[in-house]
């Protein structure tokens, strides 16, 4: 690997897993006080929804910023761009602009037919879903094929004499939505905001600046009205305090310019490099000259159906690279060095080996970034996500109709952030799994402390000074994870060991000892730092105990507790209503009576309170029910997943039913059939000429006689009929029993 610079400063304990160099190091800070950071992370190219991918990055980075900030109490500059101008979003603006004035065209076709561009028109319809379904995307339209369409249509429909057809496309109206959408999403995820915004579209004379001392600096050259990055130049050359190194310079001085500093193996992957500078510069129709293949776009000229911007070199647009580079200078202004840049996996080459080398090239330092992080990639149900696999899942969905933030967060807090990491059901049932036992954990104990037989402190004994000395044991264990390159699945694992103790200790009280009660200090001190640790992971954003579930701000008393009220008044006349039914009825059994009521109890806590944010749970450990207050939307779609895991259930157990029916049912029917006829078949006729007493064929079509080996298989053939034929009456009857409960399990499940 390249040279990496250990930066001047205190060491602070925290070891970082630097990409710079694929080991983990000691962070510390440039802040000469050593309590600030610089931190850049790469943010999204805005022009379609937030998938689970990006959910795996910004959640990732706001848990390792939390500790940053929450445990390390470190002041962290957090900086996300946006990418708001890019061939992604050029295309897809096109794409609506096009799809566009085809429906203005079939408008106007309604008014004023004409079939030939009633056709054209049918054509285009059909040009566009083929684009959608292609999962090739060399079989996909092109930027350039879209804006040709558009031109070509609104010329034929002028020729066709309609006029006023065309839609133009709206390049910041198409990044400005899917940002706010990528905004929201985050919200609802529960990340923190940046502490810094930066756009491309904001912030081109800057870039533009940045790309001039480039070039003045002797790295990148301008060609046919486009600037590119001079890859080889940047290599041979030395840098000397941050200029570039004369040719007499004193070598002891001089540091050298690396190139792919991530990733230096890829730095000849032709397909990397085409596919990091985008369709706009692979397009086959442009010219471009470059001075090597490896060579990168820091400046666009625009084409028509482009946005541009004006340069020295032409009317254009920044390249994607330079973008970060020139925004994270001025966010941290003009900053030749931070502390931490961080991004996907993916963006590791070309995008940050470029940034890296465009911003070393700029400042003429030996280097940019102290500390690159990536988190590692994300994969659904074993498979890499994509649309062409059905397997797109956006952050919105995931958060309307499957999970919560909370459990997507507890997800990613059980697996290391720069590791691969499958989205899976397995996966989260893991860890829907764990936030139900910390669930569980913080109600227990909310339980215990809310009980006045618990007030009274009393003298500790061995199970006291016992849990106390795991506490701090556990406390030691997560501050090393924590130090440890933010080691989350260690913590969860040193916290759920704490748990589990803390369970123990309070069921002993319910179980082996009701004379003594549980120690509240103790236990207060031990929930307070479960809850401090979780909030600093951003699983709990209020003051509380435990994971809160507030109401909404400004609802009053009276609004709050209505819902319950209603619930416990529609519950109370349920039962008056039976037992009344009961009294005038006479006939009625007392164990109908029983079971009515306790219907109603248990559709009260299974269908009632959750829709209001409450579980019930009955426990026959201290012989009552114990309530807890949870999100309404986490416990309908907790009961959602239980009634799909039932009926599952239900649909694998008819299955299994009517397969045993339907062979039974064929059973039965072979053995209606009477031993001599088996052989006296159409087929069989064809085969045989001669049959004995039973009905056994004796000898082949043409008088041969059958070989013994044949005659054999045969009679144990004929035997087998003979025995089922004899014992048709008790398969006559398994076959009416496994039909009546199959029968039988769909009327006991109401199923037709």
């Amino acid at each position: 690997m390249p040279t990496w610079y250990k930066p001047n400063g205190t060491p602070t304990g925290i070891k970082i897993f630097n990409s710079l160099t694929h080991e983990k190091d000691e962070f510390i800070p440039i802040d000469p006080q050593g309590r600030h950071i610089t931190w850049y992370t790469c943010g999204p190219t805005v022009y379609d929804y937030s998938h689970m991918g990006h959910a795996r990055s910004y959640v990732g980075f706001d848990i390792l910023r939390r500790i940053m900030e929450d445990y390390f109490r470190y002041d962290v500059s957090y900086v996300v761009n946006v990418t708001d101008i890019d061939d992604k979003i050029i295309k897809k603006a096109n794409r609506i602009a096009l799809v566009n004035t085809v429906e203005n065209t079939r408008k106007a076709l309604a008014k004023n037919a004409n079939e030939t561009l009633n056709s054209i028109v049918q054509q285009y319809d059909q040009i566009l879903i083929a684009d959608l379904e292609a999962r090739d995307k060399k079989l996909q339209l092109t930027m350039r094929q879209i804006y040709e369409m558009r031109v070509n249509l609104v010329q034929q429909a002028k020729e066709a004499g309609v006029d006023n057809v065309e839609d133009q496309p709206d390049f910041v109206g198409v990044a400005r939505h899917y940002e706010r959408l990528f905004w929201k999403d985050l919200k609802d995820l529960q990340c923190k905001a940046p502490s810094i915004i930066v756009r491309v579209t904001e912030f081109v004379p800057e870039i533009v600046q940045f790309i001039q001392q480039i070039i003045d600096n002797g790295f990148a050259y301008e060609s046919e009205g486009s600037v590119y990055f001079d890859v080889e130049a940047f290599k041979r050359s030395k840098g000397e305090d941050g200029k570039v190194a004369a040719k007499n310079a004193n070598e002891e001085h001089l540091y050298n310019f690396v190139y792919g500093k991530l990733e230096p193996w890829s730095v000849e992957d032709s397909e990397k490099l085409r596919e990091g500078e985008g369709e706009s510069q692979t397009d086959a129709e442009k010219k471009i000259t470059k001075k090597s293949a490896r060579d990168f776009a820091l400046w666009k000229k625009s084409v028509s159906g482009e946005p541009s911007w004006n340069s020295q070199w032409s009317e254009g647009r920044p390249g994607w690279h330079i973008e970060c580079s020139a925004m994270a200078s001025y966010a941290f202004q003009n900053a030749s060095n931070i502390d931490i840049h961080c991004g996907g996996v993916d963006l590791r080459f070309p995008h940050h080996d470029n940034e890296l080398a465009q911003s070393e090239a700029h400042f003429c330092c030996k280097q940019w970034v102290n500390y690159f992080m990536h988190t590692g990639h994300l994969s659904i149900e074993g498979l890499t996500m994509s649309k062409s696999k059905k397997n797109f899942l956006t952050i919105a969905d995931e958060l309307q109709h499957r999970y919560n933030a909370r459990q997507i967060r507890m997800l990613f807090l059980l697996h290391k952030y720069n590791d691969p990491m499958d989205y899976s059901v397995e996966t989260m049932r893991t860890a829907i799994s764990t936030e139900r036992v910390f669930v569980d954990f913080f109600a227990n104990v909310k339980y215990a402390l809310r009980q006045e037989s618990n007030t009274d402190i009393e003298r500790w004994t061995k199970d006291e000074f016992d849990l106390n000395t795991l506490l701090h044991e556990k406390k030691r264990e997560v501050h090393a994870a924590l130090c440890d390159s933010f080691n989350t699945p260690a913590v969860m694992k040193s916290l759920i060991k704490l748990k589990d103790a803390t369970n123990v200790y309070l069921q002993s009280f319910n179980v082996a000892d009701k004379t003594r009660t549980p120690n509240v200090p103790l236990l207060g001190q031990i929930v307070s730092y479960v809850t401090d640790i979780f909030r600093v992971f951003g699983l709990i954003d209020a003051d509380s105990i435990g994971f809160s579930v507030g109401s909404e701000s400004g609802s009053n008393f009276e609004e709050q507790v209505t819902p319950l009220l209603n619930a416990f008044a529609e519950f109370r006349d349920d039962v008056r209503s039976i037992t009344r039914e009961a009294s005038s009825n006479k006939e009625m059994e007392k164990a109908e009576v029983t079971k009515k009521i306790l219907k109603k109890c248990d559709q009260v806590r299974d269908d009632v309170l959750p829709q209001l944010g409450v579980r019930l749970e009955d426990r026959a450990d201290i012989g009552k029910a114990v309530w807890k207050l949870e999100d309404a939307k986490t416990l309908m779609l907790e009961r959602q997943r239980k009634i799909e895991e039932e009926q599952e259930k239900i649909q694998t157990k008819l299955s299994q039913l009517m397969e045993h029916a339907q062979k039974a049912r064929a059973a039965y029917e072979k053995a209606l059939k009477e031993p001599s006829t088996i052989f006296k078949t159409p087929e069989n006729l064809e085969l045989y000429s001669a049959w004995d007493e039973k009905g056994i064929p004796t000898a082949l079509k043409d008088g041969t006689p059958l070989l013994k080996s044949k005659a054999k298989s045969l009679s144990k053939e004929y035997s087998a009929q003979e025995k089922i034929y004899n014992n048709r009456v008790k398969l006559e009857e398994d076959m009416k029993a496994r039909e009546g409960a199959v029968q039988k399990f769909k009327n006991q499940n109401n199923m037709q």
